[in-house]
């Protein structure tokens, strides 16, 4: 007579063939509890990730600009919407005085046209003085083969246009001398970085060779960018700017993280929150479930336990089939969340007004890992209380209630 051998966990697969809506509508909840987490927490680490490297790279310290636009200046380093003020030229040098700063620098901000005349239509156009610019200066000596010369241009890496290239604003041509590293600030990605000397000329020849004329007043600028000393905060460095220099307001780039971080924190916390009682609505559903399918197997649990399974071994199969679920259920939910968020994460953040920048590879691995244990514990501990509760029943009594 042949023997057929039956393992544990092909029991509990057979157990969940038996009811697929139901096993199905169980891995849904826990795929909507594990891909909202999952895509929540790459959200916000793609915002920080932003920030973060976003002000490194812009290098100051400080923002100097005219007095009421300072909530402008902080859109057009979140966002990079193209937008123009001016101040005088000589708030330069009387910023170069005050206390505590260690270096400025002038930029002047303007876009480009919207007719064909221009090769990036609407994108914000940046001049800056390279001799004294200390912002863009890291990326500049990554080509030290050859200095910055008039008609070079940096393109941030969302400028479809690659180094050697010849693009062109206002009908002059331009050289493009390097593309910027991706820091997820539209700022420096969905930018173009030109010298004033080049911007001068631009401006003096598109009368002649563009469908729109480009005026720039060369004895103004629209920011100070400025280095603090080490032994200055640069908080009170702001402080003694604005004290000395009227008609200005000197932005902390602290204070611009600060504000996003703030607007990110309660919009995490709204999501967390969402997780949270989606997570409760899994675990009680699924207890509920398993509470059910429990129940309706009590007779075939006595017949088993009579025929020689431990309690052990039919608390271990029932244990299978919840972690079986929630793992299905957990890999899903990632996949899912991921993909959802990588797929719509423009959209969302451009709507948002937030930078962002994927998360390396081994942050999102230990997240999907974390978030996938998350899914596989929401599931044992649902499942954990009423197969418990029937696996410890006599053989006859769970017959008698089945």
């Amino acid at each position: 007579m042949k023997t057929i051998r039956i393992t544990l966990l092909a029991l509990a697969k057979r157990n969940l063939h038996r009811k697929p809506f139901r096993t199905i509508a169980l891995i849904l909840a826990v795929t909507v509890v594990t891909a909202t987490l999952f895509a929540a927490t790459l959200g916000t680490k793609s915002v920080l990730n932003s920030l973060e490297l976003g002000v490194a790279r812009l290098g100051a310290d400080v923002i100097v600009v005219p007095a009421g636009y300072e909530e402008t200046v902080k859109t057009v380093i979140i966002a990079g919407e193209p937008s123009f003020f001016s101040m005088e030229k000589s708030v330069l040098d009387r910023v170069r005085a005050v206390k505590g700063v260690e270096r400025a620098s002038p930029q002047y901000y303007f876009k480009s046209a919207r007719y064909p005349c221009c090769d990036v239509l609407n994108v914000l156009l940046v001049a800056f003085h390279p001799a004294t610019d200390f912002t863009l200066a890291p990326w500049m000596e990554q080509w030290n083969d050859r200095p910055f010369v008039k008609d070079d241009v940096l393109v941030g890496k969302e400028i479809p246009f690659m180094t050697g290239d010849i693009i062109t604003f206002f009908g002059k041509q331009l050289n493009v001398a390097g593309s910027l590293e991706s820091t997820g600030m539209d700022f420096i990605d969905h930018t173009v970085f030109m010298s004033f000397e080049t911007a001068f000329e631009m401006a003096r020849l598109s009368g002649a060779r563009a469908q729109e004329r480009l005026t720039i007043d060369t004895s103004r600028i629209s920011s100070v960018m400025v280095r603090v000393r080490p032994d200055v905060s640069p908080r009170r460095a702001a402080v003694f700017i604005e004290y000395e220099i009227a008609g200005v307001k000197a932005v902390v780039a602290e204070e611009i993280i600060a504000s996003v971080k703030k607007q990110l924190f309660f919009l995490f916390k709204g999501i967390l929150g969402i997780s949270a009682l989606l997570w409760l609505m899994a675990v009680v559903l699924m207890g509920i479930v398993f509470s059910v399918t429990v129940n309706e197997r009590q007779r075939e649990l006595g017949i088993l336990r009579a025929l020689g399974a431990t309690r052990g071994a039919l608390f271990a199969t029932l244990m299978s089939e919840a972690g079986m679920v929630s793992s299905i259920g957990g890999i899903v939910g990632v996949t899912a969340g991921g993909l959802f968020l990588y797929g719509v994460r423009n959209m969302i953040m451009s709507s948002l007004r937030l930078p962002h920048l994927w998360p390396s590879r081994e942050f999102t691995f230990v997240m999907a890992l974390l978030c996938f244990i998350v899914a596989l514990v929401t599931g044992l501990l649902a499942a954990f209380y009423p197969v418990y509760r029937s696996s410890v029943l006599e053989p006859y009594e769970a017959i008698r209630q089945g």
